[in-house]
């Protein structure tokens, strides 16, 4: 299992893209691949981090603070990635 480094970037490694940080707040969301199933590593985080990464299904109520570090993760009733966004 990849181990993230909690800063600066929960996403330092083991997702698509390249391993610059991310220019849309920090938060790495342009390299989770859309369609997929969340990758293992990023669950881990998710648990371990809440504050840094939350995956969230599709219609799900979830707080609207913002957040531009934190990597939200939006799954489709199979647990597929349909969205990826900081905040």
């Amino acid at each position: 299992m990849t181990v993230f480094d909690p800063k600066p970037n929960p996403i330092s490694a083991g997702l698509a893209g390249s391993a610059a940080p991310c220019d849309l707040g920090g938060c790495g969301a342009e390299r989770v691949e859309r369609g997929q199933p969340v990758p293992d590593a990023l669950l881990a985080q998710a648990q371990a981090h809440p504050g840094q990464v939350r995956i969230v299904r599709r219609g799900q109520a979830m707080t609207m603070d913002l957040r531009p570090e934190r990597l939200t993760i939006v799954v489709d009733d199979d647990g597929r990635v349909i969205a990826a966004r900081c905040g």
